[in-house]
């Protein structure tokens, strides 16, 4: 079963290399790119499972939903200002919508976490098994830091307030 990270995706025409298969596509992950690649999957008309650790969590729609947001960003940046090099994830949720009905309904059936694959059959810390024709993996990605490189020997007087620049030929980044 082949494996692949999500960031290998560069355009999700991608994904139909799995259109021949007669076993559905094992996205495993529980945030955004995960409830991307189902909703790319499914309007591709090709099955998929889903392998979460925890329960899944969606985003919020409507006006209230959209002032939490607000505030949660005014708060973030706050944080920000009082905290120079905070760092934390955010653990942005899935979205909700088609994501959330292809779930809830069923036709994405949400799986364990994946505990081994062996001959072509992925099984499931529940001992379930399942035959898949790929297993994408939505579960986070590297940065790359070297992109700052230029900004390390600057004394911080010397930080430019707004640092632009644009990235050419850099592997795997679209």
């Amino acid at each position: 079963v082949p494996v692949i990270h999500s960031a290998a995706f560069h355009d999700y025409q991608q994904l139909l290399q799995f259109s021949a298969a007669k076993h559905p596509v094992l996205v495993i992950g529980k945030r955004v790119t995960a409830g991307q690649l189902i909703v790319e999957l499914y309007q591709r008309q090709l099955r998929c499972l889903l392998s979460v650790k925890a329960p899944v969590e969606y985003r919020r729609h409507g006006t209230i939903a959209g002032m939490r947001e607000q505030v949660y960003f005014f708060w973030e940046e706050l944080q920000l200002w009082l905290h120079p090099g905070l760092k934390r994830n955010s653990y942005p949720v899935m979205d909700g919508g088609l994501t959330q009905q292809l779930i809830e309904s069923g036709e994405v059936e949400v799986m364990l976490p994946v505990l081994s694959v062996t001959a072509g059959e992925v099984l499931f810390t529940n001992q379930q098994r399942r035959h898949c024709a790929a297993i994408i993996c939505a579960t986070g990605y590297n940065p790359s830091l070297g992109l700052l490189q230029p900004l390390l020997n600057l004394a911080p007087s010397e930080v430019p307030a707004v640092f632009q620049y644009e990235v050419e030929g850099l592997p795997n980044l679209f």
